[in-house]
């Protein structure tokens, strides 16, 4: 996942600094013709830190959440019409939705300096960890100003993939004429990369964005850093809307492989939890 992670972001980096570049080198970016085979790896450390630690508050808080707001769902339908306007608010998809939408915005607190130091190693901006870090802490404002834009692609993520696995699975379950067990790893991987794949995909051009505010060069005395607004209205101006669905493919075969693996695994080991003997 790393190396496919590593392509995606030369080729959104790339995207501002030269929107014309030859066939050749848009093929060599694409199959990550950069140096040797070890420097598609480079960032594992950073990226770790980025997804593992988040992942875990991201699940934590949506189960709390959804937990929470579920039985909402359920007493309203119980009530009938009289809970006709409750009943529109907390759908079971609003759940999903606003539960994965809050895992991922506490996950993101933590996500965002480890995104950041990992994208600037990515694109040859810093040759450590150590050394992204410190630039980050030379400039926290760069790793604020990007937070705040990465939310506009996160939240939405969060929200998206997880709604899709759970509807999807409560469909195929209820639904008499598939005839599938939706329970089992593999199709557990499945969903989770059915949902994963549409997820990257809708918030493919937040991500140009905030790559772009990442790698964009140290200003000098007395200039201020683009915003997320600014940031995403130039490069519209530069390379139209395409430019934003640059890396897209590159994206989505990050991520559905990537949610497949982490909610199936998800699944499996809340399985065992529960059926642990005490």
């Amino acid at each position: 996942m790393t190396l496919v992670q590593e392509i995606k972001t030369e080729i959104e980096a790339d995207v501002e600094e030269n929107l014309h570049v030859t066939e050749a080198a848009e093929e060599e970016e694409k199959t990550g013709i950069r140096g040797n085979i070890s420097n598609l790896y480079t960032g594992l450390s950073t990226n770790l830190l980025k997804e593992c630690p988040p992942s875990g508050l991201y699940l934590g808080v949506y189960k709390t959440v959804k937990a929470k707001l579920l039985p909402l769902t359920m007493a309203a339908a119980s009530n009938g019409v009289a809970d006709k306007d409750t009943m529109f608010v907390l759908t079971p998809l609003v759940v999903y939705l606003l539960a994965g939408g809050a895992g991922e915005f506490v996950g993101s607190v933590v996500r965002a300096p480890s995104e950041a130091a990992k994208t600037k190693m990515q694109s040859g901006m810093a040759e450590s960890p150590l050394d992204a870090f410190n630039q980050l802490k030379d400039n926290p404002t760069s790793m604020i100003n990007t937070w705040g834009a990465s939310l506009v692609r996160d939240v939405p993520f969060g929200a998206i993939q997880i709604a899709i696995f759970e509807l999807t699975k409560e469909y195929i379950i209820q639904n008499p004429d598939i005839d599938v067990d939706v329970n089992t790893a593999l199709g557990e991987a499945l969903i989770g990369a059915f949902a994963g794949g549409i997820g990257s995909f809708l918030t493919n051009p937040a991500d140009v964005v905030v790559t772009n505010l990442v790698t964009q060069k140290p200003v000098g005395e007395g200039e201020t850093l683009i915003t997320p607004l600014e940031m995403a209205k130039k490069l519209y101006r530069d390379g139209g809307a395409g430019i934003f669905f640059s890396g897209v493919s590159s994206r989505v075969l990050y991520w559905a492989p990537a949610i497949a693996i982490f909610l199936s695994l998800y699944c499996r080991f809340r399985g065992l939890a529960l059926n642990f003997p005490i």
